[in-house]
């Protein structure tokens, strides 16, 4: 209030106008209330252990719910990012060993079993016979333990494959356990029956949907944040294995043309190709589209032919390197009579130029991926919190200033006050400026100056 008059300042009333209009504007409303709810009910931003448990116990028959309870059990068997050794063989697959049993005809059950398996659990780790090999590994085998994991993983696999004939996912994901078990050639096979395949779901959006489901009971309809780290934190660790796995049938293909057998060697990289074709097309998730398009990579490295071409230094990036060994492929497949896969082939590698123009968003987001908006946009959420908490602090300042006993007693509050709102203005503005990409962060923004200005005008009146 005027000091003289007891009237409201004019820019205190701008800023109650602006953060009305937010609460109550349809693209803000969202944000506005979660971060009010945050700042004043101390609601959390992520879902809380004891909520995830409290609702799967009411809901034991939805299969989206009990998948939820999955990255809490993951969690609290962690220790500095790393598995508990003690618990290592009674978490995650005590867990799914019980869940497919409740589920026993959902694919969904067996596939995420599969991923959360991978969490160290079932790997290709092992010598790898190929080209791509890592030069430091060591020879690698599996104890006994690790056999009793590799046989449930596989077990996993052979009845995902049943319930859900016609996804790709299955044989895919049964390669690493095959390769991990050194059957390689049953290893190679999966990949060119999942190639046959016509569609691809690795069913990991369940347990998102489910934590959503979670937060709207708990939270009600604005539960914005608990559903975005929801989202943004789920675990694909099928993602590098995959690839490893990928890695290791297109070594076999390379040698394998070595020694002669050109159409085996064809038909290894048909498949690694066909399966990249199929994440990038169905996935729902943007890591496994970028996975996806590596198998094409993958799958036209090392082509016969591969020595004769030399990097040239000046090639900054390799970009003519890479477009010399797409060509070169392109033209062996045509001389060894498969036109219609070096067609295939450039139809990938003109996707893969897409994707990376949509993903990178040059036009609108310059050098930013995907993901640094969503963390952006994450940020910005937060710098809400801290307007809000500027507001709080410019109507505390305003009522203090009323009474100047205070100063007069503590002269350095002011000061005090007047830096740390300076710091904090600085750093609100700069975030800002950095996170609005989006118009509802744009508009939401708006609110900064205003807070900075109510909090300042009221400090600088001290």
């Amino acid at each position: 209030m005027n000091e003289r008059n007891g009237r409201m300042p004019w820019y205190a009333w701008v800023t109650l106008a602006v953060v009305l209009a937010l609460f109550f504007a349809p693209a803000t409303r969202y944000m506005a209330r979660q971060q009010f709810a945050s700042l004043l009910l101390h609601q959390p931003n992520e879902l809380q252990p004891a909520d995830i448990r409290r609702i799967a116990a009411s809901h034991p028959r939805e299969l989206q719910v009990q998948l939820a309870v999955a990255p809490v059990i993951f969690s609290e068997s962690q220790v500095n990012g790393n598995a508990l050794q003690s618990n290592k063989h009674l978490s995650i697959p005590a867990f799914y060993s019980d869940f497919v049993n409740r589920f026993p005809d959902r694919p969904s059950a067996y596939a995420n079993a599969m991923r959360y398996m991978l969490f160290g659990y079932v790997g290709v780790h092992r010598e790898q016979d190929d080209l791509f090999a890592n030069k430091n590994a060591s020879q690698y085998k599996a104890s006994p333990s690790d056999l009793a994991m590799i046989a449930q993983y596989d077990r996993y696999a052979i009845e995902g494959e049943r319930v859900d004939p016609t996804n790709g996912y299955f044989p895919m994901m049964r390669a690493i356990s095959l390769y991990e078990a050194h059957r390689n050639e049953e290893a190679l096979a999966c990949f060119q029956r999942a190639s046959d395949k016509p569609k691809w779901d690795d069913y990991c959006t369940d347990e998102v949907l489910g934590a959503w489901r979670i937060a709207h009971q708990v939270y009600g309809a604005d539960a914005t944040m608990p559903r975005l780290l929801a989202a943004f934190y789920v675990r694909l660790p099928h993602q590098a294995e995959l690839r490893t796995a990928a890695r290791v049938a297109m070594g076999r293909a390379v040698l394998t043309e070595q020694h002669g057998e050109i159409e085996r060697g064809y038909a290894i990289r048909h498949a690694v190709r066909r399966c990249g074709t199929l994440m990038r097309s169905q996935s729902k998730i943007i890591n496994l589209t970028w996975s996806g398009t590596s198998f094409t990579n993958l799958a036209i490295a090392q082509p016969l032919g591969w020595r004769e071409i030399k990097k040239d230094p000046s090639d900054y990036g390799g970009a003519k390197y890479r477009k010399d060994r797409n060509d070169l492929q392109k033209a062996n497949l045509v001389r060894i009579g498969h036109p219609e896969e070096a067609a295939a082939v450039q139809h990938d590698i003109d996707t893969e130029q897409k994707i990376k123009q949509l993903v990178r968003a040059e036009d609108e987001y310059p050098g930013i991926y995907f993901d640094a908006v969503i963390r952006h946009w994450i940020t910005a959420f937060f710098t809400l919190q801290t307007a809000l908490w500027l507001l709080l602090a410019g109507v505390l300042a305003h009522v203090a200033g009323r009474r100047r006993v205070i100063y007069d007693r503590i002269p350095l509050v002011t000061s005090i006050l007047r830096a740390l709102w300076a710091t904090a203005g600085t750093i609100a503005l700069f975030v800002a400026a950095a996170s609005s990409h989006d118009a509802p962060s744009a508009l939401i923004m708006s609110l900064i100056p205003l807070a900075l200005a109510f909090t300042g005008a009221a400090l600088l009146r001290l």
